[in-house]
């Protein structure tokens, strides 16, 4: 997990983004940061991600909006996906997700995405004192 935060800071790094604009608020309002990830059917990887590319991308960005980072794990737990979102409070990951929920063109995504899941798990994270991401 800790290695999937670093990754993110280096996205922000390479996107030129300051200690500011990592933050979405004041210091005592911390990012909150969902880490999903998706265990998938083996052999499905690449299939899974062009699909996600095309189908599920523009409304998850639309909606969503800060993505942190997306992953395909190499070594270890294969077959996976983890992406990294990050929200300006609990209310405002719940207002999204539940606009995301409504979106007809996220439902279809999700039809034609569901024989490829084997599991889900879900994780909110914040950010200690000294993390480059809070």
């Amino acid at each position: 997990m800790l290695f999937l935060l670093a990754l993110a800071n280096y996205v922000y790094k390479v996107c030129g983004l300051s200690n500011a604009a990592r933050k979405t608020g004041p210091e005592k309002h911390p990012m909150i940061i969902e880490m999903r990830t998706y265990t998938l059917q083996p052999g499905t990887l690449a299939e899974y991600i062009k699909l996600y590319e095309d189908k599920g991308l523009a409304v998850h960005r639309e909606i969503l909006g800060n993505l942190l980072g997306y992953f395909k794990t190499e070594i270890g737990d294969i077959n996976q996906v983890v992406h990294l979102w990050g929200y300006a409070s609990f209310e405002d990951r719940a207002q999204r997700r539940a606009k995301l929920a409504e979106n007809a063109q996220w439902q279809g995504f999700l039809k034609a995405a569901q024989p490829y899941f084997v599991t889900q798990k879900n994780q909110l994270l914040t950010g200690t004192n000294f993390s480059p991401i809070r």
